[in-house]
């Protein structure tokens, strides 16, 4: 059921927005929900900037991590959402993104599909890509226990001073690096909401042997991908000289990936 149309867009009714709004962040807020091809995607306002790493990111993870799909839209589109009412009156597909909501995945649509790959997959990744927020606030457990994780804009250059491994795990403060540690799911279904609830931050495995495995498998799919890094970076949007100066970045994080992986085995399997 939905109550407006906008072109593809419609607004969800009433009695079914509940069930599809995203989790409400720390401060409560909770981002816009609109129908798009029969699927329910946040409507995100960013800076541009933190757009394009968003984008970026997300077009290097697709296919390899659970990381929940980001639609870059024309104007055409962004008019369309101002119109329902879920675009601000500044939105322009540079500062104007979807992303669809995580619980809606089934198992079948994920690349990673057992709690131990999934796991490994996001913190590596993340790793390669200086994602520091790898959060409970960032990652959302699907029916089937398996997470989807998003917000992608903290990585790369947003902090150059988290290039070097010992500085990205320097700091403990949740949503930094230094924070992240592993523990063994509780038998009893991982819930999202629940998690968020108790403060609980842990990125949960179903055994600690299977999840160094499948960070160290991890660690060796990224370093034998072919990534079509300056590609992507010019389809985000960054100019010429960004361009150089991330892809010299990334190049430089996957050549130190190796080394860097057993420094965040070290620092995750730390007692909380």
């Amino acid at each position: 059921m939905v109550t407006r149309r906008a072109g593809a867009f419609s607004i969800p009714a009433p009695e079914s927005a509940e069930a599809l709004e995203p989790p409400a962040k720390p401060d409560g807020s909770q981002l816009p929900v609109v129908l798009f091809r029969g699927l329910p995607w946040a409507v995100k306002s960013m800076d541009p900037v933190e757009l394009q790493r968003e984008v970026f990111v997300h077009a290097l993870g697709r296919g390899l991590v659970n990381v929940a799909e980001l639609r870059v839209l024309r104007g055409g589109q962004v008019s369309r959402l101002r119109s329902l009412g879920v675009a601000a009156a500044g939105s322009v597909p540079a500062n104007t993104v979807l992303s669809r909501l995580a619980h809606t995945y089934s198992l079948g649509e994920l690349p990673q599909r057992t709690l131990n790959e999934s796991a490994a997959g996001e913190l590596v990744f993340s790793l390669w890509l200086r994602r520091r927020d790898a959060d409970v606030w960032n990652r959302t457990y699907i029916d089937a226990g398996v997470p989807v994780f998003y917000d992608l804009s903290v990585s790369l250059d947003y902090e150059r001073t988290q290039r070097s491994v010992e500085r990205f795990f320097g700091r403990d403060k949740f949503g930094y690096a230094g924070s992240w540690r592993v523990g063994v799911r509780p038998p009893e279904a991982l819930n999202t909401a629940r998690l968020r609830d108790d403060g609980d931050h842990t990125v949960f495995v179903d055994d600690i042997d299977g999840f160094v495995q499948a960070a160290r498998e991890m660690r060796e799919r990224i370093a034998s991908t072919r990534f079509e890094i300056r590609r992507h970076l010019k389809q985000a949007g960054y100019s010429p000289v960004h361009v150089d100066e991330v892809e010299e970045f990334l190049r430089g994080t996957l050549a130190s990936l190796e080394a860097d992986t057993e420094r965040m085995l070290e620092v995750v399997l730390q007692e909380p």
